[in-house]
């Protein structure tokens, strides 16, 4: 839109972009880039209203701080506005029959609600507190109900398991990779390289010489390598300090 002459404002309600896939300083690396590109951010905004003239035309947005609620609202002259809001569960009907439900409907490991004989799958359920928009986990989520359900005596099913995800960024000019749970730093070592001149910027966190998480922004070719890793939750303790240095490297050591 800004390359067809379009003035942009990402209104955010977070206090970093792509803030479930990034940390501050990926998403800060990102946010310059796209305001080298003319592009204008909002960030901690909550939405409230759209505003209309006379006609039902789009005049603009009005929205809060999300920090600070002592700031009057605000509104942002448009005349085009797109919602991308992601997907949030349709619990309705669930609820009006009684079955269990908090952001999604709460399922258990072989997909199964709280009424026998009633099951769930999709980006309507809720499991081990997380919600599923991705193709992925939802797929995974019909086998294992197809096993459930054709379980029989004394047999084994496989139960429903969160699995780490990558994220892979695809906008021209702009090299992001993210995988495994980006939010966790407890008790963790984080590995950092940076480059701010080449805005290169590496992060891996580890917890007992197994990789949680990667976050590359600039340089992502090691990207599949260290999401092999995250999965297979392989022991990487004689490698930890050369880790960033990529697979070749890491492999030709372990050779030695």
């Amino acid at each position: 839109m800004v390359q067809q002459g379009a003035k942009v404002t990402v209104v955010h309600g977070a206090g970093y972009l792509l803030n479930r896939q990034l940390d501050k300083t990926a998403a800060d690396l990102l946010q310059t880039y796209f305001e080298n590109k003319g592009i204008e951010f909002v960030l901690n905004a909550n939405s409230q209203t759209i505003c209309v003239d006379k006609d039902n035309q789009v005049t603009g947005l009005t929205y809060t701080d999300n920090v600070d609620t002592s700031i009057p609202a605000k509104t942002i002259d448009s005349d085009c506005i797109i919602m991308t809001v992601g997907v949030r569960p349709n619990i309705a009907l669930a609820q009006q029959v009684g079955i269990t439900c908090e952001r999604g409907i709460l399922v258990d490991n072989q997909m199964r609600t709280h009424i026998p004989d009633v099951y769930a799958i999709g980006e309507c359920v809720q499991f081990d507190n997380q919600l599923f928009g991705l193709v992925a986990p939802v797929y995974e989520q019909a086998n294992i109900l197809l096993h459930t359900l054709n379980e029989q005596p004394g047999s084994t099913s496989p139960v429903f398991s969160v699995q780490p995800t990558a994220t892979k960024l695809k906008v021209s000019g702009v090299a992001l990779f993210s995988a495994g749970d980006i939010d966790v730093s407890h008790d963790c070592e984080q590995l950092i390289y940076q480059d701010p001149s080449h805005s290169i910027y590496q992060k891996i966190t580890v917890k007992d010489n197994r990789i949680l998480s990667a976050v590359l922004y600039g340089d992502v070719q090691e990207g599949g390598w260290f999401f092999e890793l995250i999965q297979n939750q392989q022991d990487i303790s004689a490698i930890k300090d050369k880790l960033l240095f990529g697979k070749a490297f890491c492999e030709e050591l372990l050779a030695g």
